[in-house]
């Protein structure tokens, strides 16, 4: 019978501050931290997600943005629309509406197909 090793879980903004080398799993932003005798270390990264489905036409600055139909995400993960270029930042993680993502700007997208 194989062991289950758990980490220490709960919600980020109750979780204590962990010891040197402890990890803990926050259950609300779903990330992965460390702590190192101070704070607690985010180790989980960002990822990108590229789509088209994301589509706010005149996105501002300093708004906030739910994605009802975007998968699990966590803090500080980025969202490019590949037909806009409109790049999101999600600043609360969460599933699908809970989500929260800040728009950042527009990029420009090439459609060349390069030589």
């Amino acid at each position: 019978m194989a062991n289950k090793i758990l980490l220490r879980r709960g919600i980020m903004s109750q979780m204590p501050a962990l010891s040197q080398g402890e990890p803990a799993f926050a259950t609300d932003d779903g990330q992965l931290y460390v702590g190192n005798g101070d704070v607690n270390v985010n180790v989980s990264g960002s990822r990108w997600i590229i789509g088209s489905d994301f589509v706010i036409s005149n996105p501002k600055p300093n708004r906030y943005y739910g994605f009802e139909a975007c998968p699990t995400v966590k803090t500080d993960d980025i969202y490019l629309n590949n037909e806009s270029g409109h790049l999101f930042i999600c600043t609360g993680g969460g599933t699908g509406g809970d989500a929260v993502w800040e728009y950042k700007a527009t990029i420009a997208l090439s459609t060349s197909s390069g030589s």
